[in-house]
């Protein structure tokens, strides 16, 4: 009944969630409204169905949006900076910003713990473009005598890293909003 009744509430948070558009807030309104509050295993499973997770759905794909938004602004700063040293810092307010606009868009508020989870998943990217600043002496021996591969190789290897360690991060700050259970 306890679990019910949280789902209830998860909904009724959903349908004011205002990145939903407002014939889905009316059609989860609709469901909600009929969900069979007397039967607990169908009314859970109503609600887990019909109402969560197609707003979900609608919160992913804008969810899906920031993290490409953000992947490609960060690689081309990567890319095209001429300042290593700084890299860890566009990645950091980056990938800070980007969740935060996650959890602004799925109206959540993260505990203590998400939020040092988040910033432990942070620590780990400055460590992996760290790891990726060592690369690039590796494929600057390899490379050394072409002289345009030479930097820009290093350049587009770093980028392409910080790409796949930022989708990463912004999938896990998806997993972490979007968990109702």
């Amino acid at each position: 009944k306890a679990r019910l009744i949280y789902l209830q509430k998860y909904t009724k948070a959903l349908i004011n969630n205002p990145a939903i558009d407002r014939e889905m807030k009316m059609e989860i309104q609709m469901q909600f409204n009929s969900h069979p509050r007397e039967d607990l295993d169908n009314g859970i499973s109503w609600l887990e169905n019909k109402c969560i997770q197609p707003a979900l759905d609608i919160l992913d794909n804008q969810a899906d949006a920031v993290i490409r938004n953000t992947v490609r602004d960060t690689m081309i700063a990567v890319i095209m900076s001429p300042f290593k040293s700084l890299d860890s810092i566009v990645i950091l307010s980056r990938n800070g910003k980007m969740f935060l606009d996650l959890v602004k868009l799925y109206n959540q508020h993260p505990g203590m713990i998400q939020t040092f989870r988040f910033a432990k998943d942070v620590m780990m990217i400055i460590t992996s473009v760290n790891i990726l600043n060592y690369t690039e002496r590796l494929t600057e021996k390899l490379m050394r005598n072409i002289p345009i591969l030479n930097r820009t190789t290093d350049d587009v290897i770093q980028g392409i890293g910080v790409g796949i360690l930022t989708t990463s991060v912004g999938k896990a700050a998806i997993n972490r909003c979007r968990a109702f259970y």
